[in-house]
């Protein structure tokens, strides 16, 4: 949300959505993850640990 309480909206380019395609096949329910790393977080309201899950797999 925006500071004026409205959400916004972002265009995907074609790079971005031949990588989404990708992981799209291993998506289980329609509110799964889309990359599989980050499904080893057991607790997704743990913000550290998501950061950190997160950064580790960029560093790569």
């Amino acid at each position: 949300m925006g500071k004026n309480n409205k959400s916004g909206s972002l265009k995907i380019p074609k790079k971005v959505q031949q990588i989404l395609k990708k992981y799209e096949k291993q998506k289980n329910a329609t509110d799964d993850l889309i990359f599989p790393d980050l499904k080893m977080i057991i607790d997704m309201s743990n913000a550290f640990e998501v950061q950190r899950r997160i950064k580790m797999q960029t560093i790569v």
